[in-house]
């Protein structure tokens, strides 16, 4: 699922996360993959926190997000 984190408060963000268990949220140009519970990313990505502005312009600090990992061995040809 695609949401735009301009669209919707803090709670909503978190609920919707939880109810899909996979959400894709976009945050200007790029945008985040979230999954709940926590669970193992994607090869290439890691585990940490994010922090975004949500459609009222509140600072949000979501907790589970799987981000591109520079680091990784699976993000080399």
């Amino acid at each position: 699922m695609n949401v735009k984190a301009s669209e919707h408060s803090c709670s909503e963000l978190t609920q919707i996360i939880r109810q899909n268990k996979k959400v894709f949220v976009r945050v200007g140009f790029g945008g985040r993959s979230f999954r709940y519970p926590p669970a193992q990313c994607s090869m290439g990505d890691k585990r940490t926190t994010t922090s975004l502005r949500d459609a009222g312009g509140k600072q949000c600090v979501l907790d589970y997000s799987c981000v591109f990992d520079p680091a990784s061995p699976y993000n080399f040809p």
